[in-house]
């Protein structure tokens, strides 16, 4: 029996060393670990950035783990990353990037001798003090094992794929600077719902002084009921974020060896029925030092002046000068 390679997504490779069997390290960020570990839907070919893939195949109805794929050679298709032209079977359209897929074919596939391939995930995480993270920023790898069988119990050596998490680093994208890398920065966006009077005005790099980000809501009273999380809490959306599976990790969320805490300090404004709230959020690393501090403006009050909503000038006397009106006709009226 021979295998090849799992056309594995090429995000971000690192040069990585292998025992007996060809690997390449995929590396996905930290906040991502539970979303990969055992997800079916992330089994298949990658395709390219620009055109990612995310059918997967189809499970055999009779396996209980639903990692279990009969038939599994794959079939002739439009090519994949590693140009095999080889596609997996009974594919199942999905909403999730895929990671990659191991192709075996057995000697004797033509004798109607089929390959049963079964993968299993196994997540090691690494402590601070782990070299792997104190040195490399890894913070935990997954090891997706591929097991082939034939029709006669005969089985292959297993095919490890490394799957890599690393912690991202704390950058603010902002809509004109965003980029192909624009996934691994962190944005603040104005919440849902949408039906409410609230703004948000971005502000400065980290690196800068001043607001990276000012929230205004409206309101004839300092009703700090309004301030909702996802309004002021920056988020990351990551690899597997896209139109038809839209994914937000707020900071505060993250695991990644990192921790949050919020300090903030009030001021009355508009004679005490609003209120400014001078925010500082701080990110702590697993020794408890501040990584970065984020600093946000929330505005309670009325900041609206007000406007002309409806006109009325109605049964109005006009003063009559040599057959005019004060320049109106006589026959009309404004209201």
């Amino acid at each position: 029996m021979t295998w090849s390679s799992a056309g594995e997504s090429n995000r971000r490779r690192q040069n990585c060393t292998s025992s007996g069997l060809w690997t390449c390290c995929i590396t996905l960020d930290c906040y991502d670990v539970d979303y990969v570990l055992n997800n079916k839907l992330t089994i298949g070919n990658v395709g390219s950035p620009q055109t990612p893939i995310t059918s997967s195949p189809r499970p055999s109805a009779t396996a209980t783990d639903g990692r279990t794929i009969t038939n599994a050679e794959g079939d002739p298709g439009v090519g994949d990353n590693c140009q095999q032209g080889l596609t997996p079977p009974n594919l199942v359209s999905d909403a999730v990037k895929n990671l990659g897929y191991a192709y075996y074919e057995d000697n004797c596939r033509y004798c109607n001798c089929r390959t049963t391939l079964k993968w299993t995930d196994k997540v090691i995480f690494f402590a601070c003090t782990d070299p792997e993270f104190r040195d490399k920023g890894c913070y935990a790898k997954i090891e997706r094992e591929w097991v082939a069988t034939d029709c006669k119990g005969m089985r292959a050596d297993a095919y490890i794929q490394d799957i890599y998490f690393e912690r991202p680093a704390l950058d603010l994208s902002f809509e004109s600077a965003i980029d192909d890398d624009s996934d691994d920065d962190l944005r603040f966006e104005i919440g849902k719902p949408d039906d409410r009077d609230v703004e948000g005005e971005e502000g400065v790099e980290l690196d800068e002084v001043g607001y990276n980000w000012t929230v205004t809501y409206q309101s004839c009273t300092a009703d700090k009921s309004l301030i909702l999380h996802d309004d002021v809490t920056p988020f990351f959306t990551g690899y597997f974020d896209t139109d038809n599976n839209p994914r937000k990790i707020y900071i505060d969320k993250l695991e990644c060896n990192y921790s949050v805490t919020t300090k903030d300090t009030e001021f009355p404004i508009c004679g005490g029925k609003g209120v400014k709230i001078d925010r500082e959020l701080y990110v702590f690393d697993c020794a408890g030092k501040v990584v970065d501090t984020f600093h946000i403006l929330i505005k309670i009050g009325d900041f609206k002046a007000p406007i002309l909503t409806w006109r009325t000038m109605h049964h109005l006397r006009f003063l009559q000068s040599n057959g005019l009106y004060c320049g109106i006709p006589s026959n009309q009226s404004w209201c």
